[in-house]
């Protein structure tokens, strides 16, 4: 309809690609969010069919609909191509364009200006396909006659023997891409140019790539002049820095031409050597590209994005995401596409990352693991990524991470798989490396492993005694007072000085490999029970923190059983989380959980995600679960003494195999100390790691607060849909908040979507893998039963009960005394649940996740790895979980 044909930024912004074309839509939401873009409409994609119709053109499209890639510069193929050029530039527009176009532009004001008409084809400018110069644009247009000829020219650019070739190239058919046109004000530039949020040519993550000229930005897109050239180093740690700038020697510029048009100025002598951009601008239109990678590209997918520069404000002509853009990483792993799994992250990142938390956390383990790579003196490729976000969940380069372990210490790829947990395909090896050849000084890194392990071991105590300092003195500080540039600048002092504190605990985490270690040397003396045994040896052996907040619930549960004013508020049907300090006043009890707060107030449900309340904010979980306690009758139960029982069993039995073999003894008991140490520090690690973060999240709250006050923010909680480099720009006025509403609203929206996704496993390359079945037990059952699902058992043990699938702590009032709990994966914030299940059945997960070392501790069987058992098990319905075995039977 004519009216939809011609749109306003907002309307092209609504309708999407395939109606305003991928400029014209990229342009609208530009706008949307506040970014300062030329004034301007959208000619939508309708317009050009109906073109195409209203001039009968079907002949000429329909013979060249069958044209192949190889025959698109054929004499004949470009015969006919020229000819429907030559039609098109003369054909009438649609009834009503044109009237319904005079009137947009008056509207603009642009009736008579000078405006730049640009191609904006519905397949264009996308992730898949940039169509980078097939298109045409024309610049300095003037009147409505010389626009409409213009738009023809766009139309017929996509009719040239370049064009036709590459919508095959890219399988797209010619009725896939239809002509969408951007009209907008001609920028008065006195610079212009394009950026890139990575390095285009290595793939770096971490750099803004900037080139500019003088006026106009088509000597730079098209490559006619040579230009100046920055890189910006761009972290979470500080403001965007320049490293590296290369002045051009600029021979000229294109400017427009009076009367319209535009022409190309030779440049004087000292002109010529100038820089395009003084240094505080280039790194100005580093954090504005940041911020619209974080728009456009939701803090992960880089940009590619014009600029002008007016000599006092950046217009930003266009962006799109970057086409093609490599990921740096071994270079034995060149031709093989990476593989990305969140198979382990499940349990510390099981949802969808806010921007704030992925603006941090994107950091977190690029630190941990290019540090520990620096330990064992292995070198990394320079710009490698460890991990990214796929459908708004963190997963880590698993390519990268088994290489390394390969070439670094000889761990093989499979190996790597079961210590990771999940389900997940291995890199290819060379024919040397597979039959046993990996990099040379394996030994003296594992050397060095071993020696930083047990340095780690020996300074945990005071590593974690320095972590709570560390908390405790940023959480004492005042963040209202500060002025708005140290408010900032306190941000990235603190992240700073959380980055020192990461690689501890990623050695901590290497640490607990120290389980695996004891488990291969039961194998030897008990063939086919080495796991099973080992699992039982490390149940309830005390010391794990993230076992003990669990066992510290129940102990208040113990305390209000024998207070019946605190038995009967708790139960009762009074009871309000949140008037809890009402309800248990002059307790023992509310003394109890008091210092339970003060202790473990820093956690809170799927911790790691920033946004989420700390247990210290919001006790609500905590207080319905100690209301599930008492009404299972869980609070005269003593859950641990049965974990403790198998452990001695299990040591009693590996003595008394042991006993004529001191040598094998003394190793076993070593190990075993090891292991359980280990284990202990892992968790320790994982608190460390949780407590860090407390400080920033109130950072973000005082952040929100003073927002909320300057009526950029509605809540202060607001704040978690926004980055550091957006927090950054808008508390240093460089961004007055134009458009922030309409981000937050789409960033709600966007991530209610994605929370309804069911992410895979694995991400091969660009493309999601579809779940795989979970991996054959090892030994068949002897029983003659057919296991519904098959795992790893990470917990020794077999128990059977109603199945209670939960896919979210807060549900866990539907767990009853003695039900199996299955979940999709479990970090500590379970585990207090833990304690009133039979069994655990987790869809992710290995030796080390937190739930087995838990469920060890407990001494509740548990397997993990039981792909897709959300879906297999139904609710209520009779299993037994056997953790010796990793098998789940139907009753």
């Amino acid at each position: 309809m004519v009216e939809h044909w011609v749109l306003d930024y907002a309307a092209a912004a609504a309708a999407g690609a395939a109606v305003a074309g991928g400029k014209g839509w990229n342009l609208g939401r530009l706008d949307r969010y506040g970014f300062t873009v030329p004034h301007g409409c959208v000619i939508a994609a309708g317009a050009y069919r109906a073109f195409l119709q209203h001039n009968d053109l079907q002949d000429l499209l329909n013979w060249l609909a069958a044209i192949p890639a190889e025959r698109a510069d054929a004499t004949d193929v470009g015969d006919r191509l020229a000819e429907l050029r030559s039609r098109m530039q003369s054909a009438p527009m649609p009834d009503g364009l044109e009237a319904a176009l005079a009137g947009q532009l008056k509207a603009l004001g642009l009736e008579k200006a000078s405006v730049a008409v640009r191609s904006s084809a519905t397949a264009e400018d996308s992730a898949a396909a940039s169509f980078a110069g097939i298109h045409r644009s024309f610049l300095n247009i003037q009147g409505l006659p010389a626009i409409l000829e213009q738009v023809r020219g766009c139309y017929a650019s996509l009719w040239t023997p370049q064009a036709l070739a590459y919508r095959r190239r890219m399988g797209l058919g010619d009725q896939d891409v239809a002509a969408a046109v951007v009209i907008c004000e001609l920028v008065p530039a006195r610079a212009s140019g394009v950026c890139f949020n990575a390095d285009p040519v290595s793939g770096r993550r971490d750099r803004v790539v900037i080139a500019g000229n003088f006026g106009l930005g088509e000597s730079v897109v098209m490559g006619s002049s040579e230009v100046d050239e920055y890189t910006v180093a761009v972290t979470n740690v500080g403001p965007a820095r320049l490293i590296d700038g290369r002045i051009g020697y600029k021979h000229h510029a294109v400017r427009p031409q009076p009367g319209g048009g535009v022409y190309t100025e030779e440049l004087g002598y000292a002109e010529r050597s100038q820089p395009v951009l003084e240094r505080a601008w280039v790194e100005r239109l580093a954090l504005l590209a940041q911020r619209v990678q974080d728009a456009l590209g939701e803090g992960h997918l880089p940009q590619d994005i014009e600029w002008a520069y007016t000599g006092y404000d950046f217009v930003l002509l266009q962006a799109r995401p970057v086409t093609a853009l490599p990921w740096a990483t071994f270079p034995a792993l060149a031709g093989q596409a990476l593989i990305w799994s969140n198979a382990n992250m499940k349990d510390a990142y099981p949802g969808v990352q806010s921007p704030f938390s992925w603006w941090l956390n994107s950091a977190t383990h690029e630190v941990m693991l290019r540090q520990l790579c620096t330990w064992t003196a292995y070198n990394v490729p320079e710009g490698l990524t460890w991990s990214r976000l796929w459908q708004g969940r963190l997963y880590l380069n698993l390519s990268a991470i088994q290489w390394a372990a390969w070439d670094a210490f000889g761990a093989a790829p499979p190996d790597t798989n079961r210590f990771m947990g999940g389900h997940q395909p291995i890199i290819a090896l060379t024919a040397g490396a597979s039959a046993g050849e990996a990099g040379s000084g394996q030994a003296e890194r594992l050397g060095r492993l071993n020696k930083e392990m047990a340095r780690a071991e020996e300074r945990a105590d005071d590593t974690f005694t320095r972590v709570q300092d560390w908390v405790r003195q940023q959480v004492a500080d005042d963040l209202d007072q500060l002025a708005d540039q140290h408010l900032i600048r306190r941000l990235w002092q603190m992240e700073q000085e959380r980055r020192q504190f990461l690689p501890e605990t990623m050695i901590h985490n290497v640490n607990a490999l120290w389980s695996g270690r004891l488990m291969h040397f039961l194998e030897r003396y008990f063939p086919g029970r080495g796991q099973s045994l080992g699992t039982a040896l490390l149940s309830g052996s005390g010391g794990v923190t993230s076992a003990e907040h669990g066992y510290k619930l129940l102990q208040i549960a113990h305390i209000a059983h024998q207070e019946p004013a605190a038995l009967a508020w708790l139960t009762g049907a009074a009871f309000d989380p949140g008037e809890f300090r009402v309800g248990l006043l002059g307790t023992r009890t509310l003394k109890a959980i008091e210092t339970y707060l003060q202790q473990y107030g820093y956690r809170g449900v799927y911790e790691m995600e920033l946004m989420n309340p700390r247990w210290a904010e919001d006790p609500s979980y905590l207080l319905q679960t100690l209301r599930s306690h008492l009404q299972a009758g869980l609070a005269t139960a003593s859950p641990w003494q049965d974990a403790v029982q198998r452990r001695q069993a299990a040591e009693a039995e590996v003595a008394a195999r042991l006993r004529w073999h001191p040598v094998a003894l003394l190793s076993f008991r070593r190990l075993l100390k090891k292991a359980r140490q280990g284990m202990r520090l892992r968790e320790d690690a994982k608190a460390a790691l949780v407590r860090l973060l407390w400080p920033l999240r109130r950072w973000a709250l005082a952040a929100g607060r003073r927002l909320v006050r300057r009526r950029l923010l509605e809540h202060a909680a607001d704040v978690f849909f926004l980055t550091g480099n957006e927090l950054a720009a808008l508390l240093s006025r460089q961004w007055d908040g134009k458009g922030l509403p309409a981000l937050l609203a789409d960033r709600r929206k966007h991530r209610v979507e994605l929370e309804q996704m069911d992410p895979p496993d694995v991400i091969l390359g660009e493309e999601a893998q579809t779940r795989q079945a979970a991996a054959a037990p090892a030994a068949a059952p002897t029983d003659g039963r057919t296991p519904a699902l098959t795992g790893v058992g990470v917990a020794a043990g077999v128990a059977s009960g109603p199945a209670r699938p939960i896919r979210h702590p807060g549900e866990g009032t539907r767990l009853q005394k003695g039900d199996v709990l299955v979940a999709p994966s479990t970090d500590p914030a379970w585990t207090p649940l833990f304690l009133r299940a039979s069994a655990v059945v987790m869809e992710v997960g290995g030796y080390l996740s937190h739930g087995a070392i838990v469920a060890r501790e407990y001494g509740i069987p548990a397997v993990a790895n039981a792909a897709g058992a959300m879906g297999t098990v139904s609710e209520g319905e009779r299993i037994q979980v056997d953790g010796d075995r990793g098998l789940i039977f139907r009753e």
